[in-house]
């Protein structure tokens, strides 16, 4: 095997790697600043890592069982079943990627009677806005590419 040369690293350690961009994208007609104009959202771009901490905290693995109820033994190991929740993934992605307005605000939380800023989605945004808010917030992050139509331009 060719021994492979290795070349200054510094072009993978800038200082702005390790910075969380934060991004702005259309708000929605429902929510006027005090000129009526709509309120812009800002976004943290968050890194590829954290999300993986998030979708890592909804996936729970469990002893599968056949339909006696006994554990499955196969190759002499127990064999395991991974759930994914999904849906509290995507709400809690929402939540840390949603800077303004910030979900997780004490005086919002309270203004909407919410104790769990999971909720939050539901309470502040209607279906379509939350819907609408889901695809915007998948392509800043890189989680889906954006829709001709249907996803506004991002802009710093």
């Amino acid at each position: 095997m060719e021994d492979i040369k290795m070349g200054n690293l510094s072009a993978f350690m800038r200082s702005e790697f390790k910075q969380e961009e934060i991004v702005e994208i259309e708000g929605f007609d429902r929510f006027k600043d005090e000129n009526g104009k709509p309120v812009k959202f800002k976004v943290k771009v968050l890194s590829f890592n954290k999300i993986q901490e998030i979708r890592k905290f909804h996936r729970i693995e469990k002893a599968a069982y056949d339909k006696n109820k006994n554990p499955i033994i196969a190759d002499g190991k127990l064999v395991k079943e991974i759930i994914f929740d999904n849906e509290k993934a995507a709400e809690n992605i929402l939540v840390e990627a949603l800077v303004y307005p910030n979900l997780k605000d004490k005086e919002l939380m309270k203004f909407y009677e919410v104790e769990d800023i999971l909720d939050m989605p539901y309470r502040v945004f209607t279906q379509a806005e939350y819907t609408e808010l889901q695809k915007r917030l998948a392509v800043v992050l890189h989680l889906a590419t954006p829709e001709e139509d249907n996803v506004e331009e991002v802009k710093n």
